[in-house]
């Protein structure tokens, strides 16, 4: 993004796109945006909030993604979520081969 932004690229940044674990990854952003905008979670450290600055991501894309989704906060392994819905549309794309 910064790259793009430097060849003075113009338009918001709105959507992301991810497989595999680029899905879960992507996923995590947006689940880390709702908790960062969300009114639910007043107890979330200023930390978080200070480093989730950035494009208000409108929809993803998600090809063969899994679940569990990431914390994205330095020092926290694994995060007990009180609220776990993503809110923004999104595509899930999962393949099975038949034998």
């Amino acid at each position: 993004m910064q790259a793009d932004d430097k060849v003075w690229a113009t338009g918001q940044w709105v959507g992301l796109l991810g497989f595999s674990q680029g899905a879960k990854m992507a996923a995590s952003i947006l689940l880390r945006q709702r908790i960062v905008n969300s009114t639910l979670n007043r107890d979330m450290p200023d930390s978080w909030r200070a480093t989730a600055k950035g494009p208000e991501w409108r929809f993803a894309i998600l090809l063969a993604g899994r679940s569990p989704l990431l914390s994205l906060h330095l020092g926290v392994d694994k995060v007990t979520f009180d609220i776990d819905v993503l809110r923004v549309p999104t595509v899930h794309v999962h393949g099975q081969r038949a034998t």
